[in-house]
């Protein structure tokens, strides 16, 4: 069905090895992401947010999320980047902050930058969202918390709600 190869290779006392193999089907996933845009709700003022994460995919997606509004946008790949960018850019309004990264995660870069900035307002975001984690990420000092997938309004409303 989908022209992919599955092999067994058993050995008496030695065990089993399965192994398969499917071939990989590219599909542009940010396709239609610009059109899907809802002009219900809009950016309220102009601001510049810094984006934390460290997956190329979700980059990709934020650029074309954030393409047809006013927001100017700032990426790094990892916390230790983003506390460099954020030291380095008084400019810098709201932090989107993965939390699980590589070299330092989104916690660990979160109370560094609250340390430089107590009033500094960053989102946590995250794949693996648990019901008491929005608690817990307020309780470190997170201004917001959204789970993936993002929402293009609530990220948004949040973020207008963060700069009124």
């Amino acid at each position: 069905m989908l022209n992919g190869k599955f092999e067994v290779d058993s050995k008496v006392g030695q065990g089993t090895t399965f192994s398969f193999v499917i071939p990989l089907i590219r599909i542009d996933l940010l396709k239609g992401v610009k059109s899907s845009i809802s002009n219900s709700v809009s950016v309220v003022n102009k601001i510049t947010l810094l984006v934390v994460d460290d997956e190329s995919v979700n980059v990709e997606f934020f650029k074309a999320l954030f393409s047809s509004t006013p927001i100017d946008v700032l990426y790094a790949n990892n916390g230790k980047e983003a506390l460099h960018i954020y030291k380095n850019n008084s400019s810098i309004d709201v932090v989107l902050m993965d939390i699980r990264m590589p070299v330092m995660n989104g916690v660990e870069t979160a109370q560094e930058i609250l340390r430089v900035n107590p009033k500094a307002k960053i989102i946590a975001q995250t794949a693996y969202a648990m019901s008491s984690d929005r608690d817990k990420y307020l309780e470190l000092g997170f201004a917001g918390y959204i789970s993936k997938p993002i929402e293009q309004e609530k990220l948004i409303c949040m973020i207008n709600l963060l700069t009124e």
